[in-house]
């Protein structure tokens, strides 16, 4: 640590590695810890970074005053544990002004401290129309996107709210929008993943007892059905696939990979929220593979040109032979999917028919 240090007036001392390593060792340590508050702009920016206050200064707000910096202040202090505390603004003034630029500039910096650093309130979106606008508010990712934008037109997202999962989610600085979100499960206190602002957003679920996982094995989420197969939420964390709960079926359960049985479903393509049925029967040439891994499930598109969860066996799902080529058909009333079978109609036309509804499919 200490042998970038070479600008004696900063330092304020001669370091000695003999007496120095330890206190700042200890100061480090409650930094990465958290059990000392740091402000993630100040310890992000070039002007900081590129400075060899970082190795003495170890700064922090103030636990007495949200408003404050508390730090060290030279080596001669860190070696007695003394530490100096000033408003924000004027330690960012009186130590970065050349870096950073003007008094508006220095507000800014000012301003973004005091916002990540305030104490944090965690929402919770508790209901599908809540989790939604969150999604449609808030960070960018695979479901941020207005419900048009999905096959099913029902966003995937709702299908968090079952009994289990909630979002946690904080305002953005403006107020109107969602600065971060995370799938929680709360009667466990855990979460997998955050998008957006995760200093803050970690820091209030921390304050709230939470923990992070990697997984969230058995909790529920709603089962809804669509042309055969089901809309789901992407799934943070390893337990990405389902099974029917067993109580009453009218949910699904996450499951890890490991967990599995009979009559599982396999969450595939998130961006299309939808599942895919694990089957051993390949639905284009129905023969029934030879163990269970040799059919998995397929975003394809049939020969009127809609998205369709296919099985597929190895050699078919890895041939360049579209949909159509197979003659494979998808009846719009029932969500059937096999090989087109004809059957004669009293004017003698010979139709497609689900084998299924035996309903035309056209």
């Amino acid at each position: 640590m200490a042998h970038n240090m070479r600008d004696i007036d900063v330092l304020h001392g001669i370091f000695d590695p003999n007496i120095d390593n330890d206190w700042m060792h200890k100061m480090n340590n409650k930094i990465k810890t958290h059990k000392l508050k740091k402000p993630p702009s100040l310890y992000g920016s070039d002007y900081f970074n590129g400075s060899a206050l970082k190795y003495v200064h170890f700064p922090h707000i103030d636990p007495a005053d949200d408003n404050k910096i508390r730090f060290v202040d030279g080596i001669l202090k860190g070696r007695k544990d003394k530490l100096t505390s000033m408003r924000i603004g004027r330690y960012l003034t009186k130590y970065f002004k050349d870096q950073i630029g003007s008094e508006g500039d220095i507000l800014q910096v000012q301003q973004r401290i005091v916002y990540e650093t305030a104490p944090v309130t965690v929402l919770f979106a508790d209901t599908e129309d809540k989790v939604e606008w969150v999604y449609n508010n808030g960070p960018r990712s695979c479901m941020s996107k207005p419900v048009e934008n999905f096959q099913s037109h029902i966003h995937p997202c709702r299908g968090y709210i079952a009994g289990d999962l909630q979002v946690a989610y904080l305002p953005d600085q403006g107020g109107t929008k969602v600065g971060a979100r995370a799938v929680v499960w709360p009667e466990k206190k855990q979460w997998a993943r955050i998008y957006g602002d995760q200093a803050r957003l970690r820091r209030g679920l921390d304050d709230l007892g939470y923990d992070k996982v990697s997984h969230f094995s058995g909790a529920r989420i709603q089962r809804i059905p669509f042309r055969g197969t089901f809309v789901v939420p992407y799934i943070d964390g390893d337990a990405r696939y389902v099974q029917p709960t067993v109580d009453t079926g009218a949910t699904f359960t996450l499951h890890r990979q490991s967990e599995l049985t009979s009559g599982t479903y396999s969450r595939i393509e998130s961006e299309w929220g939808v599942l895919g049925e694990l089957s051993a029967i390949c639905n284009i040439c129905e023969d029934e593979g030879t163990n269970h891994d040799e059919v998995e499930a397929r975003i394809v598109i049939d020969n009127r040109g809609t998205r369709f969860v296919v099985n597929m066996c190895y050699t078919h799902r890895n041939s360049e032979e579209s949909l159509a080529d197979h003659d494979l058909y998808i009846c719009a009333s029932c969500g059937n999917m096999h090989r087109a079978h004809s059957a004669p109609y009293a004017n003698s036309d010979v139709r497609h028919v689900c084998n299924r509804c035996a309903r035309e499919m056209v």
